[in-house]
């Protein structure tokens, strides 16, 4: 696998995963990393908009038979936490799935998202997206009890990303520990949370992360769930 990927650098653009999928779809070899300093139609999780005013926003785009599929993102959680902790000193926890924390507040968001061949309908690559507060200060008044930044003068999110990079190029190849180093930086497990399933919300506690990076949760009732995708939300009691 070539790891040394083209580097590409934008002052502003809409969004890094959707010039990712652009350039896919123009043939451009993979892998391939695109970064910017500002982001006009940042995305988050399930179509939301992601605040994108300064900071480190990137996108690395890889073939998906230089990944594995179910791990992906708990590794890409992994990696970013510990090329922030390499590059700036900063230890940051991970929210289930792969949001990282610091200070109590939300410092990085990470999208994952397939590409598909038209023809076939095959998943063809992956573009993992991700955006770090970076020497960001300033929020929107309805994120400034949520949203941190990582404060480090010395650090350009030039560097940063190439860090980042170097580190979620390693972990394509799942190291057999991930789970592990996963769950010493993880701010969930044995917390009350709240999540929702089939329109239904529930209450439960964080109990362990399995093999595959899914988070078991025990509800009210003492049932246990394995949770796969969606959601949770920290309780503060």
């Amino acid at each position: 696998m070539n790891q040394n990927p083209d580097f590409y650098y934008y002052k502003a653009i809409d969004s890094t995963n959707s010039e990712a999928r652009r350039k896919i779809g123009e043939g451009i070899t993979l892998p391939v990393v695109f970064v910017a300093e500002k982001q006009t139609a940042g995305r988050g999780r399930r179509g939301r908009s992601f605040f994108s005013e300064g900071g480190l926003y990137m996108s690395l785009a890889v073939n998906t038979s230089e990944k594995d599929t179910v791990l992906l993102t708990t590794a890409a959680a992994v990696a970013v936490a510990e090329a922030i902790e390499e590059a700036i000193g900063i230890t940051a926890g991970i929210k289930w799935v792969n949001d990282l924390y610091f200070d109590g507040k939300k410092v990085c968001g990470i999208l994952c998202e397939a590409v598909t061949d038209k023809d076939s309908g095959k998943t063809n690559a992956v573009i993992i997206g991700i955006g770090v507060n970076l020497n960001v200060t300033e929020f929107p008044e309805e994120l400034k009890n949520t949203a941190g930044g990582l404060v480090s003068p010395n650090i350009t999110a030039k560097k940063l990303s190439e860090v980042i990079t170097e580190k979620l190029l390693s972990e394509l190849v799942i190291s057999s520990d991930i789970i592990d180093r996963y769950k010493k930086r993880s701010i969930v497990l044995g917390r009350d949370i709240s999540y929702e399933k089939n329109g239904t919300s529930y209450f439960a506690k964080a109990l362990d992360i399995d093999s595959a990076g899914g988070l078991i949760v025990q509800n009210e009732d003492g049932t246990k769930t394995l949770l796969n995708s969606g959601e949770i939300t920290l309780r503060f009691l």
